[in-house]
């Protein structure tokens, strides 16, 4: 399975959208749900569990979003592997 590396930013609702090619890869559809665990000090990880809109945008919760330092408009960098997809703060 191929690699995916994507980079998107925050909006100020605290979503990211997921591109297409990385739903395709881990099988995200819309009302997928993902659940979302701090790796570390900079990484998310994200496996089925938490609700993925229609446009592919998941909202990364409040207090994660303090505890990693993220905030509007912060780059985040999306990969696709084993099945899980990672974001990282650039």
């Amino acid at each position: 399975m191929e690699k995916i590396v994507k980079k998107r930013k925050l909006d100020e609702l605290g979503r990211i959208v997921l591109p297409i090619e990385v739903r395709q890869q881990v099988g995200i559809k819309e009302n997928t749900s993902l659940t979302i665990t701090v790796a570390d000090s900079s990484r998310i990880i994200l496996e089925k569990g938490r609700e993925v809109d229609q446009l592919g945008r998941i909202v990364i919760p409040y207090e994660i979003r303090q505890m990693l330092g993220i905030t509007e408009k912060d780059e985040l960098e999306i990969q696709a592997e084993e099945g899980k997809i990672i974001l990282s703060k650039v």
